[in-house]
């Protein structure tokens, strides 16, 4: 998202918060992808059309984890943790509470 108007690596750095071996490391492979071209005369990344379909499905599949992360919250509320312990009889014992197994969603 950085380089999308064609920026230079240190405003790609300070934009995405990476120290440069981190920042070297992704420019490399995202150029080796073809996410994003490198002009040496420029001195400058751009995003390529296919870093662009890239960052569309990328925001999709965050905007999908993010309502599947709420759903999932909101179907725990159903379970309190009360509500996962249950009474057994024990023969000649009295009933003592043991924890039922809890589901992750």
């Amino acid at each position: 998202m950085a380089s999308i108007s064609g920026e230079r690596k240190t405003h790609i750095m300070y934009a995405s918060g990476l120290n440069l071996k981190q920042l070297n490391l992704y420019l490399g492979e995202l150029v080796t992808h073809g996410a994003l071209e490198y002009k040496p005369l420029e001195k400058r990344y751009f995003v390529t059309n296919k870093g662009r379909a890239f960052m569309g499905a990328f925001g999709r599949y965050r905007e999908t984890v993010n309502t599947l992360s709420k759903a999932e919250a909101e179907l725990a509320q159903f379970f309190s943790p009360t509500a996962n312990e249950k009474v057994v009889a024990h023969s000649d014992k009295l009933a003592s509470p043991v924890r039922a197994p809890r589901h992750v969603f």
